[in-house]
């Protein structure tokens, strides 16, 4: 008695599904192979502008509640001293996703901007700021430390001082000494370094700024310091003459080392473009690395100085996950390893029912039959 065509179309299917498991698993290894010889291969990418608006768009809708402002004004109000810049930003995002201030924070925020905006303490701070940088506050910073930091007197005066410093033997502060050369020698320095843009100087000088306000991460100074110590041979720059200095430079310089500095300079002085210097020197502490510079630099272009205050309050992680998405050969492995899930589990699934239906069948055959049934 033939038993059907049901274990041929059975056998046939198991076929099928194991070729099918077998080619996908060969795709799947020769995927992750290729990604293993490829170098510039990274799990996350750069997405678009218009994207990384709309995703900053979605998490400010979610992130930015009317409880949310409130705690994040109280913190800000109490702090000491008190960063306006961040009050200002905070105050900006709420109102773009429609939130009222509450009548005690708007008295509280009015009491304390007569308190620190009067004239004498105005004339203090100002006082404060040029005497010592790390205690100007970003609503002095304009004009208390602009004059001489964000011009040529202050990279004149960094390469001069620092340069002598290293002559002497004495300590020399390398990460000053760096973006003043590099602010210094831009437009030498930019041609070697395949740059292209002037902002590179900007840049340069802003980060110096920066750093004397506490704006700058440790970690983004130490960057900046190795690679001045790598990438300049000081030996060559403590002899130089200011009127020398476009022929000394390049001789004391190794572009391909010195490239991601110019690079992040850049990406400090676009910053400044987009949203200002008082912004720029404000979120220029949320990045600890040049990677981490350029895609607060994307987000700020996508976003605009909306950004400054998204990212008081929803932090650099998220803001920074809005500018990244997947790379093309990440989906097609993630494509490649769902077809091989999906007919792994199909085959395990038809072993186990063929096996269930062998059982079954042989428990059929070996069941004895009672009476005669041609006479029922």
């Amino acid at each position: 008695m033939s038993s059907g065509p049901f274990p041929a179309i059975a056998k046939a299917l198991r076929l099928g599904l194991t070729l099918a498991l077998l080619v996908s698993l060969a795709g799947t290894l020769w995927r992750l192979d290729g990604l293993r010889r490829d170098p510039a291969f990274a799990m996350l990418v750069d997405t678009t502008s218009t994207r990384i608006a709309a995703r900053l768009d979605r998490m400010a809708a979610e992130g930015i509640t009317q409880a949310a402002y409130d705690a994040k004004m109280q913190t800000l109000l109490d702090a000491e001293p008190r960063n306006w810049l961040a009050i200002e930003a905070v105050e900006e995002a709420a109102s773009a996703e429609g939130l009222a201030q509450p009548p005690d924070i708007a008295a509280r925020r009015a009491e304390a901007e007569a308190l620190d905006h009067g004239w004498l303490a105005t004339g203090g701070k100002c006082a404060a700021c040029m005497w010592d940088p790390k205690a100007c506050e970003f609503s002095a910073i304009l004009w208390c430390r602009a004059p001489v930091d964000l011009t040529p007197v202050g990279d004149i005066a960094g390469v001069v001082r620092e340069s002598g410093n290293y002559a002497l033997g004495y300590e020399v502060d390398m990460f000053d000494l760096t973006l003043s050369a590099v602010g210094l020698g831009a437009e030498i320095l930019i041609p070697l370094t395949f740059g292209t843009s002037a902002s590179v100087k900007v840049g340069a000088t802003l980060l110096r700024t920066g750093r004397h306000m506490g704006a700058v991460t440790p970690a983004m100074a130490r960057f900046i310091a190795r690679t001045g110590r790598e990438a300049i041979n000081w030996n060559i720059l403590a002899t130089t003459r200011l009127g020398r200095l476009s022929d000394d430079l390049p001789r004391a310089v190794d572009p391909s080392r010195l490239r991601p500095l110019m690079a992040l300079a850049e990406t400090t002085g676009d910053l400044r473009g987009t949203i200002g210097l008082r912004r720029s020197l404000h979120v220029l502490r949320f990045a600890d690395d040049p990677a981490e510079a350029a895609r607060l630099a994307r987000a700020v272009e996508a976003g605009g100085p909306r950004t400054v205050g998204r990212l008081e309050f929803l932090g650099k992680s998220r803001v920074f996950r809005a500018t990244l998405r997947y790379a093309d050969e990440v989906v097609a492995l993630g494509i490649a390893a769902f077809g091989l899930a999906t007919a792994l589990i199909v085959l395990v699934g038809n072993l186990v029912l063929s096996f269930l239906l062998r059982r079954l069948h042989r428990g059929v055959r070996a069941r004895p039959v009672r009476g005669d049934l041609r006479h029922v």
